[in-house]
């Protein structure tokens, strides 16, 4: 076998190199007969090849396949936070004694103790749900076309009758997705119309192939590993050295003190979510407990301020590849979403409050300061900004 071009000849190399065989052995195109429509294997999965009738310019190829399929449902259980009866929960943390049971140990331990009772918990009031794949139901016109459709492809193959029956069902369905959406955008609440939009503009997909010196990666660990080597390029370690501060401050903020009803206040904020966290607790869980657990939690985060513990799973994060722009198959086009405990970011949120408290009430913050402050947004600042200008232009 020859080529007569460069690109002939990587072709031919690639089929060698790769064992390949060819299975189309009669012409798919006349009029000089030529074969130009291939069938490529390196196993026996090719059972057979014929050449058919003529498509467009081209002759139909069917080929059948030696390999027998078993459709397996698959199927899994979780967690449904949503039926749980918070009642019974509430009702047995209410009457826990937490002062002695979290009085000599330090923060981590007083985590995990708290966290082995909530698990206890989940086990026995959290029902689970089983989820299968979802399986797209038309009605039963939708289901007569498709079965005349299919029924058509069998007898006639590419026929005018198949390519009718094929625009017919391609109205249907269209005419059904309309209906759907002006059902969902003009009847449905103000959250089936935000939920309809989200999932239009914000399309998940796993990631895909990933190509990473010249090699391509598919195995999910191996692309595991390949994102925390790209993301640890661009992280910044802290030097553990702290910027020389020249304007001394007379009042300092000395300790925090967190009381249980601001920790009741905050996790009553939460957001009802079933999301994941690296302490298998969601963040609905935690609302609907907010009233029982803000004790414990209360003299968690009071051990930890003081003695400088933090629990080891509130530093750790499942890191999950968000796609930016570019390439897919690039891993620096992605970024990293990290999902954090919901109970660490309750305390985060609390010492937030407290400095920015202590900084607005010794107007530590300058007024040009327009990031990360409350009442404040881009818009202010442009505002401000051109205000500014037009007095230097007066």
């Amino acid at each position: 076998m020859t080529a007569d071009d460069k690109y002939c000849a990587k072709i031919l190399s690639f089929i060698s190199s790769k064992g390949l065989k060819q299975h189309v052995l009669d012409p798919t195109r006349y009029n000089p007969d030529n074969i130009l429509d291939l069938c490529l294997s390196n196993t026996s999965i090719i059972s057979d090849v014929k050449v058919g009738e003529l498509f467009s310019d081209h002759r139909l190829l069917t080929i059948t396949l030696s390999i027998s399929i078993k459709r397996q449902v698959v199927t899994r259980s979780v967690l449904n936070f949503k039926k749980a009866d918070y009642t019974a929960i509430n009702y047995y943390l209410s009457n826990i004694n937490w002062n002695y049971i979290l009085s000599s140990a330090g923060a981590t331990m007083m985590y995990d103790t708290f966290l082995q009772i909530l698990m206890n918990l989940i086990n026995i009031f959290v029902p689970t749900i089983v989820i299968k794949p979802l399986v797209r139901r038309h009605g039963i016109a939708i289901m007569k076309l498709q079965k005349s459709k299919l029924k058509i492809r069998r007898l006639e193959g590419n026929s005018l009758a198949y390519k009718e029956a094929s625009n017919m069902l391609k109205k249907e369905l269209l005419l059904k997705d309309q209906c759907n959406t002006e059902k969902c955008l003009v009847n449905g609440s103000s959250n089936d119309f935000y939920r309809f939009i989200n999932k239009r503009m914000h399309v998940t997909e796993d990631v895909g192939l990933l190509v990473n010196k010249n090699r391509n990666i598919i195995d999910d660990y191996e692309k595991a590993e390949i994102f925390s080597s790209t993301f640890a390029e661009v992280f910044t370690v802290d030097n553990g050295i702290f910027p020389i501060m020249n304007e001394n401050v007379r009042t300092n903020l000395s300790d925090m003190v967190f009381e249980p009803y601001m920790v009741e206040r905050e996790l009553s904020m939460l957001k009802s979510r079933c999301n994941t966290s690296p302490d298998d607790v969601p963040a609905i869980f935690l609302k609907r407990l907010c009233t029982s657990i803000a004790l414990p939690l209360s003299i968690i985060f009071n051990a930890s301020m003081r003695s400088g513990d933090v629990p080891m799973l509130w530093k750790e994060a499942i890191v999950k590849p968000l796609y930016k722009k570019g390439g897919r198959t690039d891993p620096c086009n992605y970024r990293p979403i990290s999902l954090t405990s919901s109970v660490s970011k309750t305390m985060e949120r609390l010492i937030r409050r407290n400095i920015v408290s202590y900084l607005n009430k010794h107007s530590l913050l300058h007024d040009s300061q327009f990031g990360f402050r409350n009442n404040r947004s881009t818009e202010s600042q442009l505002l401000e900004y051109n205000r500014k200008r037009s007095l230097y232009i007066e």
